[in-house]
Formats: C-alpha cells, sequence, structure tokens
C-alpha cells in the first residue's frame, strides 16, 4: 500500500505539473509503515527546454510557411507585372505604327494639296488648265491638241476606259514619238506618278486585222510608230486578251498585258 500512495501522489503530481500549477502541490508528507516521508515535486529544467524547444520549432515551421506564401505572391505580381510590361511595349509598338501610317497619309494629302493649289495658281496664270475645254482634273498644255489626266488609282484596261469615257474622253492615244516622250517626261516629274507600276493606253491587239491598233471612241487605227520594251510583245498569254501600257520599269517604254490586270491609266481629251 505504501508503494501505491507514492505512485498516486507522484501521479497527481505531475497531473498538476502538466497543467503548470505548481504552486497548489509542491510538497507533501505521507506515512509509510510508521515512518513520515516528505515528497516534493520540482519542475524538470529538462522538461522546460524540450516543451520550448518544439514551441521554438513549430513557431519557425510556421513562419517557414508563411515566408513561403509571401514569396509566392511576391513571384506571381512579379509574373503578373512582366506580362503587363510586355503587353505595354506591344501597344506602344503599334501605336507608333499607326501614327506613322497617319502621319504618311496627312503628308500625302497635304501634298496634293499643294499640288492643287499650285495648279490653280498656274491656271489663273495660263500655264496649264488655260483651255476651258478640258474637264476638272485634266491637264492642258500651251501648244499641245489634247490634255490628259492621270489615274490616281488602278483599274483594268476595260474600266479605265469607262471611266475616262465619263469625262467624254478615251485612254491616250501616242501619235507621235513626241507625245509619247512628253508624256513619259510628266510621269517622271510626279513623285506618286512614279511609284505606279504602268499604265494603261487605248492600245490593244485587234483580232479581226490581226495587228496592234489604237482604239478609241472615235477610231480604230494602226500604230504608226512603236516604242516597245526589250522582248516585247511577248504573246504570254492570248493575243486577244493582250492591252499595251506603259512600263514604269522599263522606263516607260510600252508592254503587252492581259487587259484584265489593274493599272494606272491616262485619259485624253481632244481639244477642239
Amino acid at each position: 500500500m505504501g508503494v501505491l500512495q507514492i505512485i498516486i501522489i507522484v501521479f497527481l503530481g505531475l497531473i498538476q505539473v502538466s497543467l503548470g500549477n505548481f504552486d497548489t502541490l509542491s510538497s507533501c508528507e505521507l506515512k509509510i509503515q510508521r515512518q513520515c516521508y516528505q515528497v516534493s515535486l520540482l519542475p524538470s529544467n529538462h522538461c522546460f527546454h524540450n516543451n520550448t524547444y518544439k514551441y521554438a520549432r513549430l513557431r519557425t515551421g510556421r513562419s517557414k510557411r508563411s515566408q513561403s506564401l509571401t514569396d509566392n505572391y511576391v513571384q506571381e505580381l512579379s509574373d503578373s507585372m512582366d506580362t503587363l510590361k510586355y503587353d505595354f511595349q506591344k501597344l506602344e509598338k503599334k501605336l507608333v505604327k499607326e501614327m506613322r501610317h497617319l502621319s504618311k497619309r496627312v503628308l500625302r494629302g497635304a501634298r496634293k494639296m499643294e499640288v492643287t493649289v499650285e495648279e490653280s495658281r498656274k491656271s489663273g496664270n495660263g500655264q496649264k488648265n488655260s483651255n476651258k475645254r478640258c474637264p476638272n482634273g485634266f491637264t492642258a498644255y500651251d501648244g499641245w491638241p489634247s490634255c490628259y489626266m492621270f489615274s490616281s488609282f488602278n483599274a483594268s484596261w476595260y474600266d479605265g476606259r469607262d471611266y475616262c469615257a465619263a469625262f467624254d474622253a478615251d485612254l491616250i492615244t501616242l501619235n507621235s514619238i513626241k507625245e509619247h516622250n512628253l508624256i513619259a517626261f510628266l510621269l517622271k516629274q510626279n513623285k506618286e506618278n512614279r511609284e505606279a507600276r504602268g499604265w494603261w493606253t487605248s492600245g490593244t491587239f485587234y483580232s479581226k486585222t490581226k495587228q496592234w491598233m489604237w482604239k478609241s471612241e472615235a477610231e480604230i487605227r494602226p500604230f504608226s510608230f512603236i516604242k516597245w520594251a526589250a522582248n516585247e510583245p511577248n504573246d504570254e498569254h492570248e493575243t486577244d486578251l493582250q492591252c499595251v501600257m506603259m512600263y514604269t520599269l522599263d522606263d516607260h517604254l510600252w508592254r503587252d498585258q492581259i487587259c484584265s490586270d489593274k493599272y494606272n491609266f491616262i485619259c485624253e481629251k481632244k481639244i477642239e
């Protein structure tokens, strides 16, 4: 019984120590076989240090998890910033490109306006457009029997002919080497005209006579001279589908080309 009492008392003491109530039961007296004993319970430094170590490990673990979450958040934020920066750079490049394109269009429009104003001024001085019988958009030259209009857009040979007809004009007929040289000179002097690939004339292959002819609303007549480029006409396609153009890269010499292809064109109106 004495040993059992000791065990019970020690067990109760341990319970209270584990609950941290050291002051409630610090010592007690017991009598075993007529002998008095005093039992004292003290907290163990060893246990205290172990608990502290476990608590420190717990705090360290939580701190590491918290730091890991923070690092992940910072990394995600950094990735988002990089993505936004990349998207912004793409948008900036696109905006710069659009602004350059717009600037070119504005500059081109301004140049066209300058040309129009200059032509109007010269018209007042009797140098160009002095003949009132030329439609608007056509240019007349002193001492020359025709006025001309150089298109600013591409069209097939057929559509170009119809467009000229709307002004009571025809696709240009080159009646002489002198006229050919004049038109070639005018095309070279204008920057926008120099950028065109080629210019339709009224020349076409006439299947009835099997020869190249100038074809207008007024007449059909054969060439009085030729200014073919090298290896032209080449009869690359069916001959009855061929029309004549002044090709820019061949110094405005003549080429045969399929009539449905789209190029710029020149309208001519005779001055009566």
